[in-house]
């Protein structure tokens, strides 16, 4: 089963090519390896491709220059859908990476010809060295705005006709992302074991873009429409805010029990 790894890119404040070297790194010692990287570049300068040119070597990448929607990590994503040739396709955000050189190898095995989207565990550090706070994916009925699942570098899927990420949003791209790889495909397979670190910091997006709170709401009344048997009153950014913060405190307390 040949496996895509896609990773779309751009400068990220300036710590882009960081972190895509320390990605490609801990792709290239995988056990597995019929792999293919889909890297789609969104940056405005060459650094980035200077990189892949440096792991050309070592590993088979497919390098899409992406010019178009700058500033869209929803279109970004389905550049790479789209040049994704193998029989399924790991998403990886460009800070992420492979917790050890058995994660792909576990979720091959773990992907059942009847599966169609399985998500992992993952783990999260602040200097890749010291790892803390490992977390379970769930899924809920209002996954859409609710997000119990977390990062999509979680995320792997067959790669037969997959949907593309909804190009209207950003905050949002990921949960209504799983909201409609369930109405398509119904429960995901959820594998209780690490694959994948999350690499928090300052210019990540989940930090960057929550500070925009017409951003935040504007999604939220796109949603409503969108979904608009799924919730039942207007929701506010504010509101949500503490919604996600009761929500991520339920998600680390159920994390904590299945641990012990």
């Amino acid at each position: 089963m040949k496996v895509s790894i896609a990773i779309p890119c751009y400068e990220m404040y300036g710590r882009g090519v960081e972190c895509l070297d320390h990605s490609l790194s801990a792709i290239s010692r995988q056990t597995y390896k019929d792999i293919e990287v889909v890297i789609s570049d969104h940056s405005r300068d060459d650094a980035i491709y200077t990189v892949v040119r440096r792991w050309a070597a070592n590993l088979d990448i497919r390098y899409v220059r992406f010019e178009e929607m700058r500033g869209s990590s929803s279109a970004n994503h389905n550049s790479c859908i789209r040049h994704c040739s193998g029989d399924i396709i790991k998403f990886l955000c460009q800070d992420d990476y492979l917790y050890d050189k058995l994660a792909l190898k576990t979720i091959v095995d773990a992907f059942l010809p009847e599966a169609n989207w399985l998500l992992s565990r993952y783990i999260h550090t602040r200097d890749r060295v010291n790892y803390f706070r490992p977390q379970y994916p769930t899924l809920n009925k209002s996954i859409h705005v609710s997000n119990t699942v977390g990062t999509h570098s979680c995320l792997t899927i067959r790669n037969v006709d997959p949907p593309l990420f909804d190009e209207n949003l950003i905050w949002f791209m990921d949960c209504e992302y799983y909201r409609r790889l369930y109405d398509i495909y119904g429960a995901p397979y959820i594998l209780n074991e690490l694959t994948t670190a999350v690499f928090l910091w300052e210019g990540q997006v989940s930090n960057t873009t929550a500070s925009s709170q017409a951003l935040r709401q504007g999604e939220l009344d796109y949603l409503q429409r969108k979904y608009p048997f799924d919730i039942d009153e207007p929701i506010s950014s504010r509101e949500y805010s503490l919604f996600q913060k009761l929500s991520r405190k339920i998600h680390r307390q159920l994390s904590f029990l299945r641990e012990t």
